[in-house]
Order: C-alpha cells, then sequence, then structure tokens
C-alpha cells in the first residue's frame, strides 16, 4: 500500500478513537478490508490411478496319482425299476386233455374253487366240448400284470402249442396272458400267438364275482366263445 494512503488512514484511525474516547460516535475500522484479497489457490484433483489386475494365482501342482472329479452334473430321471419275475418253473408248466391235433387249447389259471371249475366246464360243454378230458387245457400259475415270466417259462408255452398244434386258443383271464404276450396286456378280444388265433376273455372266477341281473360280464365272454369257434368254422350246438 502506499505511504500517503497509510498516513491517511492512521490519521483517520486516530480521528476516531478521539471521537470514542469523546463519547461522539461509535465507530470501529478495519484497516484489512481494504487489502486486496489474497489469490485463490486452485487444488487439482490428483490423477486417478489405473486398476492394475490382480496377478493370476499359480494353478497348483498336480500331484502324482490325483484323478479329477467330474463337477457334478444335473441329476437325470433314473430309469424305471425292472418288473419283477414270477416264481414259475419251466417244467411244471404242462397240459391235459387231448393234445392230438385239438380244435382249442383252453388255458385257465390254477388253483379255481368248485364254482369256477364248475362254471369252467359249463362254458366249454356250451361250445361243443362236453368232456374236458377230451380237450387240451392248460393250466398256469397266475400271475399279475406288473410282473413278468421267466424266459425259460415263455419258451415253455411256445414248446407246448408247437406240440399241441391247436387250431385256436382261449386265455380265461388276465393272469394267464402275460405267457403269452409278456410286458403287453393287450387287453380282451381275438389275437394271434404264433401263427395261431387266440382270444382273450374274462376268467370263470372273475364272471362269478361280476354277477350282475343282466349277467353283461358273462354276455360278453359267451359272445367271445363264439367269435372264436367260428374263426374255425364252428358254431356251438343248437346255433346259440
Amino acid at each position: 500500500m502506499v505511504p500517503e494512503l497509510d498516513n491517511i488512514l492512521a490519521a483517520f484511525e486516530d480521528a476516531l478513537v478521539l471521537e470514542r474516547e469523546l463519547g461522539t460516535r461509535v465507530l470501529d475500522f478495519d484497516r484489512a478490508v481494504l487489502r486486496p484479497p489474497a489469490p485463490e489457490t486452485v487444488q487439482v484433483a490428483p490423477p486417478l490411478e489405473e486398476a492394475v489386475p490382480e496377478p493370476a494365482k499359480p494353478q497348483q501342482e498336480r500331484v502324482s496319482g490325483e484323478v479329477d472329479i467330474p463337477a457334478p452334473s444335473v441329476a437325470e430321471t433314473p430309469p424305471p425299476p425292472l418288473p419283477p419275475v414270477a416264481d414259475v418253473k419251466a417244467e411244471e408248466i404242462s397240459g391235459s386233455g387231448n393234445f392230438f391235433s385239438p380244435d382249442f387249447m383252453f388255458v385257465v389259471e390254477t388253483g379255481m374253487n368248485g364254482e369256477a371249475e364248475s362254471l369252467f366246464g359249463k362254458m366249454v360243454s356250451a361250445m361243443g366240448y362236453p368232456d374236458l378230458g377230451k380237450v387240451s387245457v392248460l393250466r398256469l400259475a397266475p400271475v399279475a400284470r406288473n410282473v413278468s415270466v421267466p424266459e425259460a417259462a415263455l419258451a415253455r408255452i411256445s414248446e407246448t402249442v408247437a406240440e399241441v398244434k391247436p387250431k385256436a386258443i382261449v386265455l380265461f383271464g388276465s393272469t394267464v396272458v402275460p405267457y403269452f404276450f409278456p410286458g403287453k396286456m393287450p387287453g380282451r378280444g381275438l389275437k394271434e400267438f404264433a401263427g395261431v388265433p387266440a382270444m382273450v376273455t374274462f376268467s370263470p372266477s372273475f364272471i362269478l364275482r361280476s354277477a350282475t341281473p343282466n349277467n353283461a360280464v358273462k354276455k360278453e365272454t359267451w359272445e367271445s366263445l363264439k367269435l372264436i369257434l367260428a374263426k374255425i368254422g364252428k358254431t356251438p350246438p343248437g346255433g346259440r
């Protein structure tokens, strides 16, 4: 600041001091307000540090004999369990009655009670074969539809049909069907086994359990037996 201005300001300050002492004026004066402001300091932000990639971790050295364990894969649907096998022995499969080129081979389950056995005889007699001793009858241990028949037993069935040479086969009940159509359960109706017409119909035991006033199951069974008779060119006695 120039000397002249300093002298003027000093004199002004003295006058103010005197006036305050005399009580005529109260005024504060700060000489610093007349000083030019100090130049602003511009702060420069430090430069951003560049990201330094982490050094790759060294691969662990493989130990001799170490085996890679594959990552767990998505769970696959397990295959369905194999069906249980029936306890059927091939040597136990045999027929009875006429084994000399009969018209029919009648197949029923073993263990039928007396009433079911009687109904079976009546149905065969109504077809024109009154004596069960003169027809071919194959009695098999009952097998559930979810149970498989051993291969040896299936082979024995094929051998028996080839030996008997029936013109047609009647399968009474679903429990004997697995011996002729393993794993298929084709349902009732006219089929074919080894080139021989085969009729699948209800068993005598089921017919008795399903007895109704109109005997619908018994009537359906009889219609099936007449159809297989017609397949070999025959009709029931009396044309019923």
